[in-house]
């Protein structure tokens, strides 16, 4: 919508400035026949000053006339350490990944008064509609807490580099503008839609991403306090990628149960060759049977004898913290000794447009094929989402896994499949939380099929 009635507007005012005889843009805006060089994806600038702090000066060339946006509708600014994931969850606690401990905010600004500080604030200002008319907003960036609310002392908003905040010289940020067409939130019991929801999980803490409807590309932004030569002044300033380049981005729900929806599908522990090397790399694969696109970025898939992985973070996999698994598509994970062997196979295949891909994760010891476990969670170890015990023997009560399991109702204590060189789900994709989804097979027996349906 943004992009046709920007050429719409170029295009009649390309003609009147015809007709006048305009020399250049800068001509036809003289003559009035561009009410502003802003149309022209001047969106604004984000200012650092050299106190640290940030105050973001945002044009506005989307709102006018758009019936998208209304008195419900905001425009918030978010500080991220360098390196943060907008679309990743923050966590707080032992067990978070580097890309969740990175994807916590520390600053927050807002285009109008949400009243967040509290009952005290609120009488002293009252919330305040958004104005879809205005020429600009001049957002000041607060410190903020990492559920997005700005901190507050005796009522008022603290600075992002007061005494109590963040911001040291030469410090590096990443800095994303988000457009809430309505900052109403489905869920009567959250206040709005820029409250990063929190939650409690295993003693570990996590917050909801961000959710606008649109998102800006990163602004890299960094303080200076200080100049380092002639040509370095101190304090610095970045523009606004233009509205036209931001992406729809839509609310993300980040705690949703995926039990019974993403799988474990097969397992090869003991692949014909020298397990691990290359052309016998052992496998798992796992399967988004979730009805939508998944983001795998930031679990975890632990088998017994095997290294975990988390994956996006652990090498090889590092594609899945940008690359969403379509419905029904399959994620094969080849395990092999080391990088030579692994480097002796094709290359990994991050691109899941024919349904699957395969990724080479490198180091990993030999999975116990005998009697063992394999957890998926959806998280860095927290919130398990699938499991599967195998044994060749009697069943143990006490293998890894099995309680968590329990109390998330996906397995029952002293139930176990059949064990051996090859494990998976027949018919492919069945999860009934019970040993008969599972068929083990010897090799060459079974013929494994991994990235496609279990045969």
């Amino acid at each position: 919508m943004a992009m046709s009635r920007f050429i719409r507007f170029i295009f009649i005012a390309f003609l009147l400035c015809v007709a006048a005889a305009c020399k250049n843009l800068d001509d036809a805006a003289a003559k009035g026949f561009l009410a502003s060089r802003e149309l022209f994806a001047d969106q604004g600038y984000v200012y650092f000053d050299d106190t640290g702090n940030i105050t973001v000066e945002f044009n506005n060339t989307e709102f006018y006339r758009n019936p998208l946006y209304n008195a419900a509708s905001f425009i918030a600014v978010w500080v991220f350490p360098r390196g943060a994931n907008p679309n990743a969850r923050c966590c707080e606690g032992s067990n978070c990944t580097a890309i969740e401990l990175k994807s916590c905010v520390v600053g927050f600004g807002f285009s109008n008064d949400l009243a967040f500080t509290g009952q005290f604030y609120f009488d002293l200002n009252p919330v305040q509609p958004f104005n879809p008319y205005a020429d600009k907003y001049y957002i000041p960036v607060f410190a903020a807490g990492k559920d997005s609310v700005p901190a507050s002392y005796q009522g008022e908003y603290t600075t992002l580099s007061s005494p109590t905040g963040i911001v040291n010289d030469r410090q590096q940020f990443d800095l994303y503008i988000g457009v809430f067409q309505s900052i109403t939130h489905p869920n009567p019991v959250i206040p709005h839609r820029l409250t990063n929801e929190k939650r409690e999980l295993s003693g570990t803490t996590y917050y909801t991403a961000i959710d606008p409807d649109w998102l800006s590309p990163v602004i890299q932004v960094e303080a200076r306090f200080y100049p380092q030569n002639e040509g370095d002044p101190p304090g610095s300033m970045y523009i606004i990628p233009s509205f036209l380049s931001w992406a729809p981005h839509g609310e993300i729900q980040r705690f949703e149960d995926y039990r019974n929806r993403v799988l474990i599908n097969e397992l090869v522990g003991n692949p014909s060759g020298t397990d691990g090397n290359t052309g016998s790399p052992e496998l798992a694969e796992i399967v988004n049977k979730t009805g939508g696109s998944l983001s795998m970025f930031g679990w975890r898939l632990s088998v017994s004898g095997a290294n975990t992985i988390d994956l996006g973070v652990t090498v090889g996999t590092e594609c899945l913290a940008t690359t969403t698994i379509p419905a029904n598509a399959y994620l094969v994970l080849a395990y092999y000794t080391d990088t030579a062997q692994a480097n002796g196979d094709p290359a990994s295949d991050c691109d899941f447009s024919d349904g699957a891909g395969r990724l080479k994760v490198a180091g990993v010891s030999g999975m116990t094929t005998g009697t063992g476990s394999a957890r998926l969670f959806s998280d860095a170890g927290t919130t398990i989402v699938d499991y599967v015990q195998y044994t060749t023997s009697s069943c143990s009560v006490t293998q890894t896994g099995l309680s968590t399991a329990s109390k998330a109702g996906i397995w029952t204590t002293g139930s176990c499949t059949t064990g051996n060189d090859y494990i998976r789900r027949l018919p492919d994709a069945t999860d009934t939380n019970v040993p008969g989804d599972w068929t083990g097979s010897a090799i060459p027996g079974g013929v494994p099929t991994p990235g496609a349906p279990n045969t």
